[in-house]
């Protein structure tokens, strides 16, 4: 059933109409990702030799300045680091041993913070268009087009929409009773604001004063405009910080764009799937299969062990142990994310780790999606099982049956078996549905107990960014998101 695009970008909305939610691209993204990622790894503030020498050959474009600084003389504006202005969907390659992709991939809102990789043009149907290769705010990297950025100003305070609720402002003045179906609101994917010097303490719940801005970066025009950064607990009845507000400083953006908090969602690249059965890379394992099985591994599939294994680290009984307790009747398909270390103090070496998912089958076909299991030697027991039971209750308890669309299988929609067969669990169409997604996931993360070890080397402050880093992963490989001609709206 057709719904209303929210894409406000024409440009990309235009090239994302010629091609469906998954297209090969005339140009191969796979090819360049490694020197992406090597890039990637160079944080802002420390620019490298290797660095420069990359983006002369590869991008011709300047390495950053330091901390994101400007590019010009007496300039206050990065070169480097930039929040999104307008809300879209980002597009991501993705590598398949059945060739190379670029994908629709996670919608973004208003004000998320960004830092540029490098940039490309790719080309689809004839239609050629640039996009920026960044690193997000939580870690993930993708493909986002210039126009839909604005470079961060060091000398300005930005406020956005953090959740799907928008956040209301007095216009006239610093008193008022706004109210959230007044037009005079904040909203993740239609309007944000600039704090106006003097910057007022943020810590306090003093109104601030702001300049309001549409989406895509148009002043509103609206005068004496003031939002309130704090709401009266009713339990308490005490002032506390509105949840939904985000405040972002420049130094905010490069604290947390420079963290070796960083990877990506690599899809199911055999080479980077550790899976190993008689010697070769197992991808999937279809509805009613026997995994047929050798305990005693050839020489050849050893060598092969130690190339893939996650870190090295489980080795030969690890993968033993595991195909042993696989459900035949169930259906499984095996995939790959990379982090760095995740440690404040850690090399900045990525890795590669594992991603299982498990379905459900009717009629050799998967039907429902069971459990997600990341691996991780750093997760307590190595693992993190994630059941869509589990899922399901936190999602009802928190938002009730709004916007939860699972994918299951049904006589009517045959491409739903296709979608499970991708790891594909559940669809997001549009920013708040997203982002009660994120909230949840993100809470679930931080309270799951095989990630404490990891969240305990952060200071308390700092630990949502870990648990954003896994709830993105989650979101990004189990999700699936459509395409313009099928989503969007603030449902």
């Amino acid at each position: 059933m057709a719904r209303s695009s929210w894409l406000y970008s024409v440009g990309l909305a235009s090239l994302l109409l010629s091609f469906p939610a998954t297209a090969r691209p005339q140009s191969d993204p796979c090819s360049a990702i490694e020197h992406f990622q090597k890039a990637s790894s160079v944080r802002v503030g420390s620019p490298s030799q290797s660095w420069a020498r990359f983006n002369s050959w590869f991008w011709g474009i300047q390495k950053p300045h330091q901390n994101g600084a400007a590019s010009a003389t007496n300039s206050t504006v990065s070169d480097s680091l930039y929040f999104t202005k307008s809300a879209d969907y980002a597009l991501v390659p993705h590598c398949t041993s059945a060739g190379p992709r670029l994908q629709i991939s996670l919608p973004y809102p208003l004000g998320l913070t960004v830092r540029k990789i490098g940039e490309q043009d790719w080309s689809f149907n004839g239609i050629t268009k640039r996009f920026y290769y960044v690193r997000t705010e939580f870690g993930l990297r993708y493909y986002i087009p210039p126009e839909n950025l604005a470079p961060l100003d060091r000398n300005k305070v930005y406020l956005f929409a953090d959740a799907p609720e928008p956040v209301p402002y007095c216009v006239g003045g610093p008193i008022c009773k706004p109210e959230k179906r007044t037009t005079h609101v904040l909203q993740a994917n239609l309007r944000y604001a600039v704090a106006i010097p003097p910057v007022q303490n943020l810590q306090s719940c003093d109104p601030i004063h702001i300049e309001t801005f549409n989406v895509g970066g148009g002043a509103t025009g609206e005068k004496n405009a003031f939002v309130r950064p704090c709401v009266k607990d009713p339990v308490t009845k005490q002032l506390t910080k509105l949840g939904s507000l985000q405040v972002i400083t420049f130094s905010d953006a490069v604290e947390q764009l420079n963290s070796p908090i960083e990877g990506n969602f690599e899809g199911t690249d055999a080479n980077l799937v550790s899976r190993l059965v008689n010697g070769s890379v197992l991808e999937k394992k279809d509805c009613g299969d026997p995994l047929k099985y050798e305990t005693t591994l050839s020489t050849e599939a050893k060598a092969q062990m130690s190339l893939y294994a996650v870190e090295g680290s489980f080795g030969t009984s690890y993968v033993e142990d595991f195909v042993k307790e696989l459900n035949k009747d169930n259906y499984y398909l095996f995939s790959a994310y990379s982090r760095l270390p995740l440690s404040p103090s850690s090399e900045t070496k990525e890795t590669i780790h594992d991603l299982t998912y498990e379905a459900k089958c009717e009629n050799d076909e998967p039907s429902e999606g069971l459990s997600i299991t990341l691996f991780d030697d750093r997760f307590t027991n190595g693992s993190l099982v994630i059941t869509t039971a589990q899922l399901r209750r936190t999602y009802l308890s928190s938002f009730g049956l709004r916007s939860y669309s699972p994918i299951t299988l049904n006589d009517l929609a045959i491409e739903d078996a296709n979608e499970l067969k991708d790891g594909k669990f559940w669809r997001v169409r549009g920013v708040a549905q997203y982002l009660r997604w994120r909230t949840l996931l993100r809470d679930y993360v931080l309270h799951a107990d095989p990630v404490q070890d990891i969240l305990n080397d952060w200071p308390p402050e700092k630990k949502q960014w870990v648990a954003e880093f896994y709830a993105h992963i989650i979101l990004a490989s189990s999700f699936d998101f459509g395409s313009p001609e099928d989503g969007g709206g603030n449902k």
